[in-house]
This record gives structure tokens, C-alpha cells and sequence, in this order.
């Protein structure tokens, strides 16, 4: 049995991204989840660029993996970068598959 603050937590997550979701995920089980996909903008080394990423509930992506290939809104996208934020939410990198 989780802490008092896991299940806030996790009540929390849930709800963020249910309410903030705009991307649906089909991962290399063909499990589907949802996240919260941002193509922002980054600069490093003085060159600009995109910097695909989506947030998702840490729980749903225990199994993923560094260079596997997510599908989001009929997409292919590889992992390049798996960010787990220490409070049950994930924030994986992509690059275009």
C-alpha cells in the first residue's frame, strides 16, 4: 500500500493527462496509451531546431526503451531520450522514425 502523497500524486497525473492529452500513443507492445505531445522549439550550439517529445504517466512505459519506435497520431517516432521526472510522470524524446 502506497503513501497517502503516492495516491494524491497519482490522482494528480491521471488527471493532467486526461484533461491535457492531444495524442494518442500505440507502444512497440501494441499497448495504447495517452500523452501530452509538444514539438517546441530548442537551440544547442547556436543551431536551432524541433524538440518532439510527449509526457506520459511513468506506470504505463516501465517496459520502453532507448531507440524502440512509438507510433503517436499514425506517426512513427523513435525514443531517444527517456526522462522519468521523479513524480510519476515520463518525458520521452523523439526523433521522426
Amino acid at each position: 500500500m502506497g503513501t497517502p502523497f503516492a495516491a494524491i500524486e497519482s490522482s494528480i497525473n491521471a488527471a493532467c493527462i486526461g484533461a491535457l492529452s492531444n495524442a494518442d500513443i500505440i507502444l512497440p507492445s501494441g499497448g495504447r496509451i495517452i500523452g501530452i505531445f509538444s514539438n517546441g522549439y530548442a537551440t544547442s550550439l547556436d543551431t536551432g531546431g524541433s524538440d518532439p517529445s510527449v509526457t506520459v504517466k511513468s506506470s504505463e512505459v516501465t517496459e520502453l526503451v532507448y531507440g524502440a519506435t512509438l507510433t503517436i497520431d499514425a506517426v512513427a517516432w523513435k525514443v531517444q531520450r527517456i526522462e522519468p521526472d521523479g513524480t510519476g510522470m515520463t518525458v520521452i524524446g523523439l526523433i521522426r522514425a
